[in-house]
């Protein structure tokens, strides 16, 4: 659990730092909230399953359905959870900024498929 938080802690300050969309004051704040970041990206260990639990009945959809319970539903689920993590450490530092909802979704898709990548690797 902790090298999962500190993988993801370091996925999203690499990714932070070189998007274009997000602003902060120094490293230290972006750490921050990388670190808020990888808490709830831990915590999606424990959300995942329940996402699973209720894409249930859509498996039995065929040719579709096998596909939505696999990366695709992880994916998804990193998705919401990096966009909450966001936009709560753009509400909560002030030397943190992301303008906008459509900018804290694209940083979060950026997270997400960084993360996704270093999973599919590792």
């Amino acid at each position: 659990m902790l090298i999962s938080f500190l993988i993801n802690t370091l996925i999203a300050a690499g990714v932070l730092s070189i998007l274009p969309i997000a602003r902060y004051q120094d490293f230290g704040s972006c750490f921050i909230v990388s670190a808020i970041a990888g808490f709830f990206a831990t915590l999606l260990w424990f959300v995942h399953p329940i996402v699973q639990f209720i894409l249930l009945p859509f498996t039995m959809i065929p040719i579709f359905g096998p596909l939505l319970i696999g990366l695709p539903a992880f994916f998804l689920t990193a998705f919401l959870v990096n966009t909450v993590a966001l936009y709560a450490a753009d509400q909560m530092i002030e030397e943190f900024e992301i303008d906008g909802l459509v900018n804290t979704g694209l940083a979060s898709l950026s997270i997400s498929g960084a993360t996704a990548l270093i999973h599919i690797i590792i």
